[in-house]
């Protein structure tokens, strides 16, 4: 049986934690995983250009 169930679901005007601070812990996230990048890229750097003994 092939076919297409519509129904409208009540959705609450209540503000919750995530709707109010979700995008602020994904920015967050987002900023600290740049650190770490920058961080390893710097190191890898570095150790590179050391000269050999």
């Amino acid at each position: 049986m092939e076919g297409i169930l519509v129904r409208e679901v009540p959705l609450s005007g209540e503000i919750t934690y995530y709707t109010r601070y979700g995008d602020v812990f994904a920015w967050v996230m987002m900023g600290i995983s740049g650190v770490f990048l920058i961080t390893a890229g710097t190191v890898a750097v570095r150790g590179r250009s050391r000269p050999e003994p």
